[in-house]
């Protein structure tokens, strides 16, 4: 009997959502393979990934990107936006690619910058509204690989619930060197509920 993990990439467009998708295959594939080679005596499950990069909720942001939306609270009534989240909560991993800060020099760049960055907070707005657990992975190919591989390997769920319910300690700046995906959710949902009052 084969179990079955689905994984949402999300991302703005040139955050390497596609050869993430490709390492992913290729790691989970072989890490299976690795591991079930073994004569322990206990037959394991073999697990089917399903890795998506152009869910609903993608093509949702970068729609309204486009037409230059602002979030509003109106949005969660659009039939659109609700079969986005549906569909997004069947997954059981979601990850979201942050941006890399670029210096861009012309203003054909500085569009699309404003642009990365709006498909970027619609994807972290629409899953803060919607209460779905996220994880924030950052930086080159090998080490967007290396922290989602990560990320796979415990539940986003209980994760962020824990961290949620836990005193919090006294902050440090430190977020240039730590991209902790709870940390930022947390950060992220605070600034969200502090506009909202």
């Amino acid at each position: 009997m084969t179990s079955e993990r689905r994984v949402a990439l999300l991302g703005a467009p040139g955050t390497g959502k596609t050869q993430l998708a490709q390492g992913l295959l290729q790691a989970l594939a072989t890490s299976v393979t690795s591991g079930s080679s073994g004569n322990s005596g206990t037959a394991i499950a073999p697990t089917v990934w399903q890795i998506s990069e152009d869910s609903l909720l993608q093509q949702l942001a970068e729609s309204w990107a486009q037409s230059a939306a602002v979030p509003s609270l109106t949005w969660l009534q659009a039939p659109e936006w609700q079969a986005a989240i549906k569909q997004q909560a069947g997954y059981q991993h979601t990850l979201l690619l942050g941006l890399v800060p670029g210096t861009p020099t012309a203003a054909r760049e500085t569009q699309a910058a404003a642009s990365h960055q709006s498909v970027d907070g619609l994807l972290r707005w629409s899953l803060t509204q919607a209460g779905l657990p996220f994880q924030v992975i950052y930086g080159d190919t090998e080490a967007q690989l290396s922290q989602a591989l990560a990320a796979l390997q415990a539940s986003p769920a209980q994760d962020l619930t824990a961290n949620q319910n836990q005193p919090r300690a006294h902050w440090v700046w430190a977020c240039d060197n730590c991209s902790d995906p709870a940390c930022e959710h947390r950060l992220l949902s605070d600034l969200l509920s502090a506009r909202q009052t």
